[in-house]
């Protein structure tokens, strides 16, 4: 994220050279918070607390072997009640378990989740979609699909808009077989340039159909709402030769505490992350070009977010489900009438308070999202309303019982706790990057944060297998 000096000094880290016209477009006119964490790591959960506006284990997704709960309300669904077209683009993983998506990207779970099907494409993510191409879902078993692999390659059929997209023009088996070739801990140091052009490129693909879902939105002042969910920058982290090319000269820094021997890769690999996210930004460009013809970019809420962020090679680490700040912290730019402009926050803010954000927006009210605060007071004045946003922020994560953790920040301290109950508590002010451990110097501070953790959690669906 372009952040500010002040901001970068304050994480400890250095201005990128990154070109994102559009994203800092957004900074200049909204609010930038720089303290945004994800209730959970990893795409289903994460996804899962945003639309019912819950934090993790009281949304009851665990990880993402699980769908959103059908029976739980969502924000999607208050909305198109409340008379608003509700529509979304790209990986939605509301029901990431099932692995089925339509190749049209419509089911019928997606009307009972809220969403109107003019406006509605939904497909799965770059490992998802490969895989179910290349898989027979046969059967169905206690709620869940039975299936065996293809071995056939002439067999692979695409089940999703994305592949279906590729296959009709004859490059869905290139495709499968590339990303085979950049998945797994040693494949993905191969950062060459995927042989599909710019216009095949996925999230591309995504950003024409948020395109598409624009211009069918009617004209008439009927209010609607879109939700765009680029796949990328996500593993196997690969781009096409234009995205390549316009950053293969640019400084990219090596990972904090990574490993030395492998560097240069690693480098290469954080570079190819990079031309991902301003591929995302130009894509961003062409919604504002598109809002302005509609003539409602002035009437129009734009929030940018991340479900969850990447290690990316910080501590020798990769991907996500971790309890550390690059897997944890999502970047989050909020524009549009009544929204402060060129502002940062500090707020303590977690992703599911999007849920009351919109909602509050919207003129409309959803209850049920009882673990979701509202940023509206802090979009309409950030230097006052910061600090009595949150005065703590949570996240959990149960990958399988023996590696569960949770963790809790005041904003100047957080505490991690793993399975074993074991205690990690970190200075935030004195140690950004999170690299020491203070719990035997401050016992206090840990009880103090362990015991509002508890409390947290406690009596949630997951609780049981939550460290205490």
């Amino acid at each position: 994220m372009p952040y500010p000096p002040q901001v970068l000094e304050k994480l400890g880290m250095k201005a990128l050279e990154l070109h994102l016209p559009n994203i800092e477009r957004l900074m200049v006119q909204g609010v930038t918070f720089h303290e945004c964490i994800t209730p959970a790591p990893v795409c289903a959960p994460a996804r899962a607390c945003l639309a019912t506006g819950l934090k993790y284990s009281f949304s009851r997704c665990i990880n993402n072997g699980e769908n959103t709960p059908l029976d739980q309300a969502t924000f999607f669904q208050v909305l198109r009640d409340g008379g608003y077209h509700v529509g979304g683009v790209g990986k939605f993983d509301l029901q990431k378990a099932d692995r089925e998506f339509g190749l049209d990207g419509w089911i019928p779970k997606h009307e009972m989740y809220g969403f109107d099907q003019p406006y509605t494409c939904d497909n799965a993510g770059k490992n998802a979609a490969c895989k179910v191409a290349t898989t027979d879902f046969y059967s169905w078993k206690n709620g869940r699909r039975v299936s065996r692999k293809i071995k056939d390659p002439d067999r692979y059929r695409a089940a999703d808009p994305y592949l279906k997209y590729l296959e009709d023009k004859g490059l869905m088996h290139l495709h499968i077989k590339e990303q085979r070739e950049r998945s797994g801990p040693l494949a993905m140091f191969n950062t060459s340039p995927v042989s599909l052009k710019d216009e095949d490129y996925f999230d591309n693909f995504v950003g024409n159909n948020a395109l598409k879902m624009l211009d069918a939105f009617p004209r008439d002042g009927t209010p609607w709402f879109l939700w765009v969910n680029f796949v990328g920058p996500h593993d196997p982290f690969d781009v096409t030769e234009r995205m390549k090319d316009s950053i293969e000269d640019r400084y990219i820094p090596a990972p904090v505490q990574g490993n030395s021997e492998l560097e240069d890769g690693v480098v290469d690999i954080r570079r190819n992350y990079a031309a991902a996210i301003e591929n995302i930004d130009r894509n961003i460009g062409l919604m504002f070009e598109k809002l302005e013809e509609r003539g409602e970019l002035d009437n129009t809420l734009i929030i940018y977010a991340s479900d969850h962020g990447e290690m990316l090679g910080d501590f020798s680490r990769w991907h996500k489900s971790v309890p550390f700040r690059g897997a944890t912290r999502v970047p989050l730019i909020i524009s549009g009438p009544g929204i402060a402009r060129g502002k940062t926050s500090d707020a303590l803010v977690e992703m599911q308070d999007l849920t009351a954000t919109i909602i509050e927006f919207a003129g409309l009210s959803m209850p049920s999202a009882r673990q979701s605060i509202s940023l509206k007071p802090v979009l309409e004045d950030p230097v006052s309303n910061s600090q009595y946003h949150r005065t703590f922020q949570t996240s959990a994560l149960v990958p399988n019982p023996a590696t569960a953790w949770s963790l809790i920040s005041d904003g100047k301290f957080k505490l991690i706790l793993s399975r074993d109950s074991t205690a990690t508590l970190i200075d935030l002010n004195q140690d950004p990057w999170e690299e020491h451990d203070i719990s035997s110097e401050k016992p206090e501070k840990v009880e103090e944060l362990r015991n509002l953790l508890n409390d947290t959690y406690k009596g949630s669906k997951f609780w049981d297998l939550l460290p205490k």
